[in-house]
């Protein structure tokens, strides 16, 4: 049996308040802090009384811009101790945000960056066993998300770092066969159009060398200054967002050195043929 709030406690949201989906959200997030449950009594408890309320699913729901589905509105708030008259002001809330399509809610990463767990007066519990378990996985995901950043980041460079190396063969290359094929008595027409062709070679090459390479972020001074005065859940978060925005930034760098790269190859290519075609036509000296 679910005992049930006393609706006089304060600090209890009130749904009748919220306008958008981001606010629903996190009116519920508020609610399950009064409860004072962590997500997996939340689920408990649920069982007990016979509702779904899987906890992988209240996780992702409460943890997202978009509103939950009903039957798990109505679950929820049940389970935090809210007597039936309650549930239908949480589901009637709902309808009227779903209805009129608000939403405004930011996105996990930036919702991350202001992530704080702030007691709630009145509320039931201010951080049980449950709470820490929550904190605890929370900050195990951002752990491996800032992992799966520092890798893709680490593959970036290293992808980079093979363009630029093959750039400046190619450059020097094309550098040698152009001083050669100058010197022969070769077709002039053929002569001339293949010089052009190096000389667009060399250019590309040289522009995919001096595009800049990848970054990183934060800076080692953030890292000191800024990060180490901080929880560490939200400097996780904090890596995780800088990470993935230079990750962001670094791709079309990648993208500008790739394409570079081709260009140069393919021009480098067409002036290998016309260069053979002219000293054939000439014949070697």
């Amino acid at each position: 049996m679910i005992d049930t709030a006393n609706p006089g406690d304060t600090g209890r949201p009130d749904p009748a308040t919220v306008v958008t989906a981001g606010e629903f959200v996190e009116a519920l997030r508020r609610l399950k802090r009064w409860s004072g449950m962590g997500y997996r009594q939340l689920a408990k408890r649920a069982a007990v009384a016979g509702q779904a309320l899987p906890r992988s699913t209240l996780t992702v729901a409460l943890n997202r811009g978009t509103l939950p589905r009903e039957d798990l509105v109505v679950a929820f708030v049940r389970t935090c101790g809210c007597d039936e008259e309650e549930v239908a002001r949480w589901v009637g809330a709902r309808r009227r945000i779903a209805a009129a399509g608000g939403s405004d809610a930011p996105g996990p990463a930036t919702r991350w960056l202001g992530y704080r767990r702030v007691p709630v007066p009145g509320g039931r519990g201010r951080r049980d066993a449950g709470e820490e378990d929550d904190l605890h996985e929370f900050t195990g995901t951002l752990e491996l998300v800032n992992h799966e950043l520092a890798e893709r980041h680490t593959r970036q460079a290293a992808s980079s770092a093979s363009i630029e190396t093959r750039s400046a063969l190619l450059v020097g290359f094309v550098a040698v066969a152009a001083e050669v094929l100058a010197t022969r008595h070769a077709q002039p027409v053929l002569q001339r159009s293949a010089l052009a062709g190096y000389a667009a070679s060399f250019i590309a090459g040289v522009v995919a060398l001096v595009v800049s390479s990848p970054g990183d972020a934060p800076s080692a001074r953030t890292l000191v200054e800024d990060y180490a005065r901080r929880p560490k859940p939200q400097v996780l978060a904090q890596l995780a967002a800088a990470r993935f925005a230079v990750l962001q930034e670094n791709s079309s760098r990648q993208r500008r050195k790739a394409q570079c790269w081709w260009v140069a190859v393919a021009a480098l290519g067409v002036a290998t043929l016309l260069s053979v075609l002219a000293i054939l036509q000439t014949g070697s000296p």
